[in-house]
């Protein structure tokens, strides 16, 4: 068996089905109280429930293992709680899609972790296989396909009967 251990999920699959939950429940208790107080109300009460579910959010990332210092899930946050604070703006479902993308972009992270710099070199051989550039001295330097590496065979467990 192979002796590395596999890089574990920040977020799993039920965690993240709640945090959507969750960002549903802001979503719809912000048009509610714009829908039964024909924005009156909602001017006031909106803006806190939005500060309240950017700090939910956020601490609920931060102790999953997100780290906000990426610009593309600081830029979506960021710019899903100025949509939220606006009046009859946040009646779309911005803490919903804010949360989904954000999960999207932590999975999109998981799964880069997971693949190995030997498997990584292998499909960048095999692709350069592919378009046609092969593995000759005349690839210029900086194109990212890698000539020095050979791909090593998947490793076997013959023990097991």
């Amino acid at each position: 068996m192979d002796s590395k251990a596999k890089p574990k999920r920040k977020i799993g699959f039920i965690q993240a089905f709640f945090m959507i939950v969750v960002a549903v429940i802001f979503d719809s208790s912000q048009w509610f109280i714009e829908l039964i107080s024909f924005g009156m109300l909602g001017w006031f009460l909106n803006p806190i429930v939005s500060i309240f579910a950017s700090m939910t959010f956020f601490m609920w990332f931060t102790l999953s293992g997100v780290s906000f210092i990426k610009p593309g899930k600081m830029l979506v946050m960021t710019t899903t709680t100025l949509i939220e604070v606006i009046p009859w703006i946040n009646d779309v479902p911005a803490w919903t899609l804010g949360v989904i993308i954000t999960l999207a972009m932590v999975y999109a992270e998981d799964i880069v972790a997971l693949i190995s710099p030997e498997a990584a070199a292998a499909l960048a051989v095999a692709l350069a296989k592919i378009n046609g550039k092969g593995l000759s001295k005349g690839t210029p330097k900086g194109t990212g396909v890698v000539t020095n590496v050979t791909p090593k065979p998947a490793l076997v467990n013959k023990s097991i009967t």
